[in-house]
């Protein structure tokens, strides 16, 4: 109950309809003050702001519209005049960001850490069927520590009125919402029981860097269950599930980084599945050269080079947006604009691991590669990949198994797609990237004159393959180095292009100038598919 309450004479027959308004007003005025002064304030302490600061802040000015204000727990004296109201634990209804239209619902810390206290106000509530029916965004913004056990005892409730025997209900909106429009789960407390399950529906998710973490149960429940004192950042913080897990998408340093996010990623969306996002000029040539592509990847095979460099010089203004940026790094996965038009760019990263692929890579790549192809954005491949990580730890994490995964997503997107080999593609990881043309006409294929394709790295394979011939050589070393130039020369990009298997070796300057020019042409496409229905199905 808020501590500071003005009585409210609940209207008797025969009284004025202001006196009807008079109450209107006060119990709005009653919801208004969250869970009153002292955990507003206790709130604000733990480095937090209110759920209502939070909503004022992401949404644009003045655009909140809310569902169910009213909704709560009232306390009425013998006379049946309210005397104390708790408002629900979560306040929702519609918005706009960026002048878009979206719905929103945020938990209410404040209210017995955003408990349902016996008002089952679920996003399933107004949230997720406005959504599903106009088409437009959901945001979700989760801090809430699950059930109440102490509310069920007070009550005299069964354990199964506290939420379990509606969960099926809220569940199926959860899955129903997540395959029409975009979900976003902001992650700005601790997200336990419930809470924890609804931050994964969603297609981005963030967390407030040493303010948020996700659990199931808390460090009371993993104290007592398994006699393991543990704090709550070290079992569920970001540093743990965005770094290495990758159970959330992205970290944020602020909740104002996490709505900056929130907005960024939702820019590059469409309202719902059955459109293609906006086009938006940015005022940069599609036929713009950069001369610094031409020396980007070093003449020695052996040297690596920034291929965030290489993106930034091909995309709009060098813009983009980047998800996963902590997880699985020799993959980056961004969504960016080129032409105007959204794309979601898939790279190797060879600063990493030469750009081998490993089991969280994969894992990125397949996930990345679905949400391009469930809201109609063409997909940018930029391959540069030795292949799958090898060794002890890369079969303890199933390398192979998410690979093939990784492999299965690509060859199931039927958006346009344009590969664009920049140096290295070797063996099933190369198969990842060129999966993604599921028929080979169906994803050109544009090689830089650094290119090389085969089923194994020469380094290694050579002497693998050879191992006979190099041992009898009077000079071994020499002869494998031979060896290895002999088989660099065939797999020259400019053979390949004679045999077919590459659509075109291209100047690295033309880049962006061939990638605009397709997805340009591939919008009648995209608007096409995007009346088809295709099911959500993240990749485990």
């Amino acid at each position: 109950m808020s501590d500071k309450f003005e009585k409210i004479i609940t209207r008797k027959p025969g009284t004025s309809w202001a006196d009807a308004i008079t109450e209107l007003h006060r119990r709005r005025e009653a919801a208004q003050q969250m869970g009153g002064k002292k955990n507003v304030e206790r709130q604000h302490a733990n480095g937090k702001l209110t759920v209502r600061e939070r909503i004022n802040l992401l949404l644009d000015k003045d655009t909140f519209f809310e569902a169910g204000g009213l909704m709560g727990r009232g306390e009425y004296d013998e006379n049946g005049d309210m005397i104390g109201f708790t408002p629900a634990g979560m306040v929702s209804g519609f918005g706009e960001i960026d002048g878009r239209p979206v719905t929103i619902a945020g938990e209410d810390f404040t209210v017995r850490g955003s408990s349902p206290i016996g008002i089952e106000k679920w996003r399933s509530y107004f949230v997720s069927p406005m959504s599903y029916q106009y088409g437009i965004p959901m945001v979700q913004l989760l801090d809430g520590a699950g059930a109440n056990v102490a509310d069920t005892l007070n009550r005299g409730r069964t354990i199964a009125d506290t939420g379990a025997s509606g969960a099926t209900g809220v569940r199926w909106w959860n899955a129903a919402v997540m395959e029409r429009v975009p979900v976003v789960s902001a992650l700005l407390g601790p997200c336990a029981g419930h809470t924890a399950g609804d931050s994964m529906y969603c297609h981005f998710s963030v967390m407030v860097k040493g303010i948020a973490q996700v659990f199931p149960a808390g460090p009371p429940l993993v104290d007592r269950a398994l006699s393991k004192q543990i704090t709550k950042e070290d079992l569920g913080g970001s540093e743990l599930h965005v770094r290495k897990t990758g159970v959330v998408d992205n970290e944020a340093d602020s909740e104002e980084d996490a709505f900056r996010q929130v907005r960024e990623f939702l820019s590059y969306m469409p309202n719902n599945t059955h459109e293609v996002p906006a086009r938006k000029d940015m005022g940069d040539d599609p036929n713009r050269r950069e001369e610094e592509l031409l020396n980007i990847v070093p003449i020695e095979r052996k040297k690596s080079y920034n291929m965030y460099k290489v993106i930034r010089l091909i995309v709009d203004k060098g813009q983009f947006f980047e998800m996963r940026k902590y997880y699985g790094g020799g993959i980056i996965t961004v969504l960016a604009r080129m032409g105007g038009y959204v794309v979601g760019i898939i790279a190797s990263n060879p600063m990493v691991d030469a750009g081998a692929i490993n089991a969280h890579a994969a894992q990125k790549m397949a996930r990345f590669a679905t949400l391009c192809n469930f809201f109609n954005i063409p997909v940018v491949l930029m391959t540069d990949t030795p292949g799958f990580m090898i060794g002890p730890e890369a079969e303890k994490m199933a390398t192979v198994r998410y690979g093939v995964a990784a492999i299965f997503a690509g060859s199931n997107t039927t958006v346009p797609k344009v590969n664009v080999l920049i140096r290295k593609s070797y063996g099933m990881a190369g198969s990842a990237f060129f999966s993604f043309g599921g028929n080979p006409c169906l994803m050109p294929l544009f090689a830089w004159p650094s290119a090389e394709l085969g089923a194994i790295p020469i380094e290694g394979g050579a002497a693998a393959s050879y191992k006979s011939e190099i041992a009898a050589a009077p000079d071994p070393e020499a002869k494998l180095k031979q060896i290895e130039a002999q088989l660099i020369s065939l797999r020259s990009p400019f053979r390949n292009a004679e045999a077919g298997e590459v659509t075109d070796v291209i100047d690295p300057r033309d880049t962006r100038r061939v990638i605009c020019r397709l997805v340009n042409y591939s919008q009648p496409y995209l608007r096409a598919h995007a009346m088809k229905d295709k099911p959500f199905v993240r990749p485990v």
